[in-house]
C-alpha cells in the first residue's frame, strides 16, 4: 500500500476482518491477566478513629492553662513522641506485625515501614476542606493504621489511639508541671534577694543610725541648742572676764589698804612691805650711800619681798599669808577663784560643745546621701516584693493549671469514634486496575494490528487498485475459503471461546475467594444500579 492511499472506512473494516484475530488474542490474555493482578494483589485494610479536640471546660478567666502553643503543632509534637522507635518496636512486638517478613526486613526497617502505615491528619468536610475552630485551629483529626489483616490494623489503630490520648495527658500536665516548677523557683530567688536587701537595709541603718532621714528634724533641733549653748557659754565667760576685772580692781585697793587680822594686829600684803621699804631705801639713800648698813638690810628685804612676789610659796604658806591679808583681801580671791574655775568649765564644755556640734552638722550633711541610698534599698526592695508577689500569683495560678490538667477539664483530645473492623480493603482499587488493564490491552491490541498492516505492504480490495492504477478493474474475484481453512477457523474459534471461558472462571473463581463472595458482590452491584 502506497503513501498515496488514503484508507477508507471499508478498508478499516476490511482490516478489522482480516486482524480481529491479533487484536482479540491480546485483548483477551492482557484483559485476563489484568483482572487476575487486580484480584490478586493483597488487600490493605485501615482502621481509624476519629479524635476530637474539646476545648477548655473552665472559663480561662477562672482558671488560666499554662500550655500554649497552637493544637496542629502539639499534634506533631505528639505524633512524633508515640512515633519514637522504642515505642513503635513495642507495637511490632506486641502484636507480630511483619512476622513473615522478619528475615527480609530489619529493624529500622520495619519502624520505618511502621511509620508510613500510620496516619495522622485532619478531618476534612465534604468539600475537601479541613474542619477548623473560630482561630483555624483544627478541631478534629483522624488516626489510622493500615495492614493487610483486618483484625491487626484494628488492633493497632486501638493501640495507637490509646498511646496518643496517654501522651497528650502526660505531655500536657508534663508542661504544667514544668511551668510551676520553674516558677518555684523565680519565688526562691525573689525571695533570696528579698531576705538579700532587708539585711542590707539593716546593717546599712545600723551603720548609719545617727544619719537617718527620720532623725534629721532631731539631729537639727540638737544642733540648734548646742549652738545655743555655745553661745551662752561664751557670753557668760565674757561676763566672768568683766567680774575679774572688777575683782582685780578692787583687790589692788584691798592691797594698799593696811589689812587687821583677829588679833586686831595690822597685817601687810608683800606689796604693801614692799612699797614701805622702797619708800625707807629712799629716805635712807637720801643720806646714806649703798654701803651703809641700814641700806643694805633695807635692800635685803626689798629682795626678800620681790622673791615672795615672784615666785609665791606652797599653797598652804599662800593660804596663812591670804589668812593673815585679812578678809577682804581673802573674799576677793576667792570670788576670783571660783570664776577663773568656772572659766575653765565652761572651756571645757565649749570644746565638748564644738565638737558635738562638728559631728552634728557631718551627720546632718550625711543625711541627704544616707536618704538616696536609702531610698534606692527601699526602691529595689518594693520592686523586687511586688516582682516576688506576683511570682507568688503566677505559682498560684500554676499550681491550679497542673490540677486543670491532671483532672481533664483542660483542653483535651476525646475520642468520639473508636477504631473498628475494616469491611473493606482502601487499596487496591480493583475496577480501576481492571479498568487499565482492559484499556492496555486495547492499545496493544490496536497497535499490534496497526504495526501489520504498517509492516504489510499488500494490497487489499479493488477500491485500492483503482486508485494506484487509476482504473478499475474488470472483474473481481473474491477469496474462496477451502473445507480445510473453515474447519481450523471453527477449531480455533472454539478454542479461543473455551480459553475465554476458563480465564473468565478463573477470574471468577479468584474473585470469589480473595474479595468478596459473588453473591454478595452481585447483591451490591444490583443495590447500586437501584
Amino acid at each position: 500500500m502506497t503513501e498515496e492511499y488514503q484508507l477508507t472506512f471499508n478498508d478499516y473494516i476490511s482490516i478489522i476482518k482480516r486482524r480481529w484475530l491479533y487484536f482479540l488474542v491480546p485483548f483477551i490474555l492482557i484483559s485476563a491477566i489484568s483482572a487476575v493482578i487486580a484480584i490478586m494483589i493483597p488487600p490493605v485494610y485501615q482502621s481509624k478513629g476519629i479524635i476530637l479536640i474539646e476545648s477548655q471546660q473552665i472559663p480561662s478567666q477562672i482558671v488560666q492553662s499554662t500550655v500554649t502553643g497552637y493544637v496542629n503543632e502539639r499534634i506533631q509534637v505528639i505524633k512524633q513522641r508515640i512515633l519514637v522507635r522504642q515505642s513503635l518496636l513495642e507495637v511490632i512486638n506486641k502484636y507480630g506485625l511483619f512476622s513473615k517478613d522478619k528475615d527480609k526486613l530489619s529493624v529500622s526497617e520495619q519502624i520505618e515501614l511502621l511509620r508510613e502505615q500510620i496516619e495522622v491528619s485532619p478531618v476534612v468536610d465534604d468539600f475537601g476542606r479541613q474542619r477548623v475552630g473560630r482561630n483555624g485551629a483544627v478541631i478534629a483529626f483522624n488516626l489510622g493504621y493500615e495492614h493487610r489483616e483486618p483484625l491487626k490494623a484494628q488492633a493497632v489503630a486501638n493501640e495507637l489511639v490509646t498511646l496518643f490520648l496517654d501522651e497528650n495527658v502526660k505531655t500536657r500536665t508534663a508542661r504544667a508541671a514544668e511551668t510551676t516548677e520553674f516558677l518555684n523557683e523565680e519565688v526562691k530567688k525573689l525571695k533570696s534577694q528579698l531576705e538579700k536587701i532587708e539585711q542590707e537595709i539593716v546593717l546599712f541603718k545600723e551603720e548609719n543610725s545617727d544619719a537617718l532621714p527620720e532623725n534629721l528634724g532631731l539631729n537639727t533641733s540638737i544642733l540648734e541648742r548646742t549652738e545655743n549653748s555655745i553661745k551662752t557659754s561664751k557670753q557668760r565667760i565674757d561676763q566672768i572676764h568683766q567680774e575679774i576685772k572688777f575683782l582685780e580692781i578692787e583687790l589692788s585697793a584691798a592691797k594698799k589698804t593696811p589689812n587687821i587680822n583677829q588679833d586686831q594686829v595690822v597685817v601687810l600684803t608683800p606689796e604693801q612691805k614692799l612699797a614701805q621699804l622702797q619708800l625707807t631705801y629712799s629716805e635712807l639713800t637720801s643720806e646714806y650711800t649703798d654701803h651703809h648698813p641700814d641700806v643694805k638690810k633695807v635692800i635685803r628685804e626689798i629682795e626678800l619681798i620681790t622673791k615672795e612676789i615672784e615666785q609665791p610659796k606652797a599653797a598652804s604658806d599662800h593660804a596663812k599669808t591670804q589668812k593673815e591679808l585679812g578678809i577682804d583681801v581673802a573674799r576677793i580671791h576667792a570670788q576670783m577663784e571660783a570664776l577663773n574655775r568656772e572659766i575653765k568649765t565652761l572651756n571645757a564644755q565649749i570644746v565638748e560643745q564644738e565638737e558635738k556640734r562638728q559631728n552634728l552638722e557631718k551627720v546632718i550633711l550625711k543625711t541627704p546621701q544616707v536618704k538616696n541610698a536609702l531610698l534606692s534599698l527601699t526602691r529595689d526592695y518594693d520592686n523586687t516584693l511586688a516582682q516576688f508577689k506576683e511570682m507568688q500569683a503566677k505559682e498560684l495560678d500554676a499550681d491550679l493549671a497542673v490540677s486543670l490538667e491532671q483532672q481533664n477539664k483542660a483542653e483535651r483530645f476525646t475520642l468520639i469514634e473508636a477504631p473498628l473492623k475494616p469491611e473493606a480493603p482502601i487499596r487496591p482499587n480493583r475496577v480501576k486496575v481492571f479498568s487499565a488493564g482492559l484499556l492496555i490491552a486495547l492499545l496493544i491490541g490496536a497497535g499490534l494490528v496497526f504495526l501489520l498492516e504498517l509492516l504489510n505492504h499488500q494490497v487489499w480490495g479493488e477500491d485500492a487498485i483503482t486508485r494506484i492504477i487509476s482504473q478499475r478493474p474488470l472483474i473481481s474475484i473474491p477469496y474462496i475459503q477451502t473445507s480445510d481453512e473453515l474447519r481450523k477457523k471453527r477449531s480455533l474459534l472454539i478454542k479461543l471461546g473455551m480459553l475465554f471461558m476458563v480465564l473468565l472462571m478463573m477470574a471468577l473463581l479468584s474473585l470469589h475467594v480473595l474479595y468478596m463472595p459473588l453473591d454478595l458482590l452481585f447483591y451490591k452491584i444490583m443495590l447500586r444500579l437501584g
